[in-house]
């Protein structure tokens, strides 16, 4: 499985793990395809809580990409706006339900630095982190 690494805020992290925000947005779009998104909170938390699937990407302007997730992304149209200030195009990756870590893992037990936005995982890394689960992935989700 390919997997990526993002750098995600705590209220957003907290609304997608509760549910609330099943699309995460990006400037750009990954180069590489990817099938796994694990979920990196940057300070104060400095850990990977959980993962999603990826279901699907989905690059346009972002009056398109507004059009068709806003009730998703988990921000107003203000901030959204904000966000794509002089940019041309928009990414929205949808999520499939979140699955939490059974407890945060820091970055250095992957020999990993804090992403600035995403780094892509090697196989290696993606393989240690779905075996940190305590349950199989089904079992494990979070409603």
């Amino acid at each position: 499985m390919k997997a990526v690494l993002v750098s995600i805020r705590q209220p957003y992290v907290d609304l997608i793990l509760h549910g609330r925000k099943t699309v995460e947005l990006r400037r750009r779009a990954f180069s590489r395809l990817v099938d796994l998104l694990f979920i990196y909170v940057p300070r104060p938390v400095q850990r990977i809580a959980a993962y999603a699937s990826v279901r699907q990407m989905d690059k346009d302007t972002p009056e398109n990409i507004w059009f068709r997730y806003h009730q998703t992304v988990g921000v107003n149209r203000d901030e959204y706006l904000a966000y794509y200030t002089g940019s041309e195009s928009a990414v929205a990756i949808v999520l499939g339900p979140p699955v939490k870590l059974p407890r945060p893992i820091p970055l250095a037990e992957l020999g990993l630095a804090p992403p600035q936005s995403y780094i892509y995982l090697r196989d290696s890394q993606t393989d240690y982190l779905l075996g940190q689960l305590k349950q199989p992935l089904d079992g494990n989700r979070l409603v």
